[in-house]
C-alpha cells in the first residue's frame, strides 16, 4: 500500500491553487487598495483591477512586483490529532496541531499595449506566478482543521482583455485562466514474496481553464465610476486509478476515481467610484462574490468496482455569497503618492461545529498602505511601489463533539474543541513604468 501511496502523491503534482490577485492584490500599487482599481491610468496593474480604464493611455505600459504572504495562524492545542480514522494509530493520540500554510513567496507582472496607432484599444496580459515552482498541490487532510482557502496561492494563472475607448465611456472584455488536469494511472503491485517485480503506467495531461471577465468605466467632471465582473473559475484534478496487488497469495482489486477541486474564483460583481478632489481619490468599492458552487480541495477517492471503500464526502460547512466593502484615500502630490485603506470580508463558510471534516475560515477586516514614488533616470520615469497590508482574522469557537466519523463510539478528530484566529501579513515590491 506505501507504493500505492506515492503513486497517488505523483498524480497531484501538476495542478493549481488559487490567487494573489483576488485574495490580496496583483501589485505594490494597488496594496493600499486591496486589489480595487486605483484609477491610475498608468498602471499596467489595472489590467487586472479595472482594464477598461487603460484605453485612456495611448502608450504602451508595464509592471513588476515581487510578492509575499506570511501566515500567523493559531496553533491547536490538546485535541485529537490521530486514531485508527485516520492513520494506524491504535488508540486516541492527543496533541497540538499547526494549520499554517506554507509562506508564499510570487511574482506579479502586468502589460499594456497599443495594437494600433488609429484605433483606441489596448492589449492587456497579467500573470501570475509561483517564483520558485509553477505550482504546489496540496489536496489537505481529510480530518485535521485546515484553512484551504488560505493554501491556494501556489498557483500560475494568467488573464488577458481587450479594452476598447467610445465617445463616452471604455469597456474591456477577456478571460482569465489557469490549469486542468486528468490521466490515468494502472499499477501492478507484487508483495515481497513474489520473484516478479512490480510495474504501473501513468499518463497525465493539462489543459488550459478559461472564464470569461469584461468591465465598463465612465469619466464625469468630479467623479468616476465602474463595473467589473468575472465569472467563475474552477481548477479540478481528475485520475482514474487501476490496480492489481498481489498480496498474501491472493489478489486486491483497486479501482478508483480521483478528483480534487485544486482551486475555485467565485463569480464576481463589483462596482466602485473614484470622487476626486485636488489632491486626493477617495475610492470606495463593493463586491459580491457567489461562492455556492465551492467544493473543498480534498482528494475524494470513489470505488469504481474495486474491493476498497470510498472516502467520505461529509463536510463540515456550506458555502454562500459574501459582499466585500472597501474605502481608500490615495494622496498625491509631485514627490510620492500613498494609499490607505480598510476592507471587510465575510467567510463564505457557514462552519458546523459536530459534523465531519475541517474545512476552516475565519470573517478577516484587513488594512492596506501603499507607497508610491516616481524616479527619473535619463529620459525615463519609473514609479516604485512599496505594499504593506495586515490581515486580522476574527476569532471562532470550534466544538467537535458526537459519535467518530464513521458513526461508531468514540471521539471525531479535532475533539476536544479549538479556537480558531490569526493574523496574516502581505507585502510586495513593485516598478511600474511607460514603454
Amino acid at each position: 500500500m506505501n507504493f500505492l501511496i506515492c503513486i497517488l502523491t505523483s498524480l497531484i503534482s501538476l495542478n493549481v491553487f488559487a490567487s494573489l490577485a483576488y485574495d490580496y492584490s496583483p501589485s505594490a500599487s494597488m496594496y493600499g487598495t486591496f486589489g480595487v482599481s486605483n484609477f491610475d491610468e498608468s498602471d499596467a496593474a489595472n489590467s487586472h483591477a479595472l482594464p477598461a480604464l487603460l484605453a485612456n493611455k495611448k502608450e504602451n505600459l508595464f509592471s513588476l512586483n515581487l510578492n509575499s504572504v506570511l501566515f500567523d495562524l493559531e496553533s491547536f492545542d490538546n485535541i485529537l490529532i490521530a486514531s485508527n480514522i485516520n492513520s494506524s494509530q491504535s488508540s486516541p493520540l492527543f496533541g497540538e496541531h499547526d494549520p499554517n500554510p506554507q509562506d508564499s513567496y510570487l511574482l506579479s507582472i502586468h502589460g499594456s499595449f497599443a495594437l494600433f496607432k488609429s484605433i483606441p484599444g489596448k492589449l492587456n496580459l497579467s500573470v501570475y506566478t509561483p517564483i520558485d515552482k509553477l505550482a504546489e498541490i496540496q489536496t489537505g487532510d481529510p480530518y485535521l482543521p485546515e484553512y484551504p482557502l488560505y493554501k491556494k496561492l501556489e498557483r500560475f494563472m494568467f488573464e488577458f482583455n481587450y479594452a476598447h475607448k467610445f465617445d463616452n465611456f471604455n469597456a474591456s472584455i477577456g478571460a482569465l485562466g489557469g490549469l486542468q488536469s486528468s490521466g490515468q494511472t494502472f499499477v501492478v503491485a507484487k508483495d515481497n514474496g513474489s520473484p516478479i517485480p512490480s510495474s504501473a503506467e501513468i499518463s497525465q495531461n493539462a489543459t488550459p481553464s478559461l472564464s470569461l471577465n469584461f468591465s465598463l468605466y465612465r469619466d464625469f467632471e468630479k467623479f468616476s465610476a465602474y463595473f467589473r465582473f468575472q465569472d467563475e473559475v474552477k481548477s479540478k484534478i481528475e485520475n482514474k486509478l487501476e490496480s492489481f496487488l498481489a498480496a498474501g497469495g491472493g489478489t486486491i482489486n483497486i479501482n478508483w476515481q480521483m478528483d480534487s477541486l485544486m482551486f475555485y474564483d467565485p463569480r464576481t460583481f463589483e462596482i466602485g467610484s473614484n470622487i476626486k478632489f485636488k489632491n486626493y481619490k477617495l475610492i470606495t468599492s463593493i463586491e459580491y462574490q457567489d461562492w455556492s458552487n465551492f467544493e473543498s480541495p480534498r482528494l475524494n477517492l470513489t470505488n469504481d468496482g474495486g474491493i476498497l471503500v470510498s472516502s467520505d464526502d461529509e463536510v463540515n460547512y456550506k458555502a454562500h455569497a459574501i459582499i466585500i466593502p472597501t474605502i481608500a484615500l490615495i494622496d498625491k502630490n509631485d514627490d510620492y503618492t500613498i494609499s490607505y485603506s480598510i476592507s471587510h470580508k465575510p467567510s463564505p463558510l457557514d462552519l458546523y461545529d459536530n459534523k465531519n471534516g475541517n474545512t476552516l475560515d475565519l470573517d478577516r477586516t484587513s488594512l492596506g498602505l501603499s507607497l508610491s514614488k516616481t524616479i527619473k533616470y535619463q529620459k525615463d520615469s519609473f514609479n516604485l511601489s512599496l505594499g504593506l497590508q495586515y490581515h486580522h482574522l476574527h476569532k471562532q469557537k470550534i466544538n467537535k463533539s458526537g459519535l467518530r466519523e464513521d458513526g461508531d463510539a468514540g471521539q471525531k478528530i479535532g475533539s476536544g474543541g479549538y479556537e480558531a484566529q490569526g493574523q496574516i501579513y502581505a507585502t510586495s515590491f513593485g516598478i511600474n513604468w511607460v514603454i
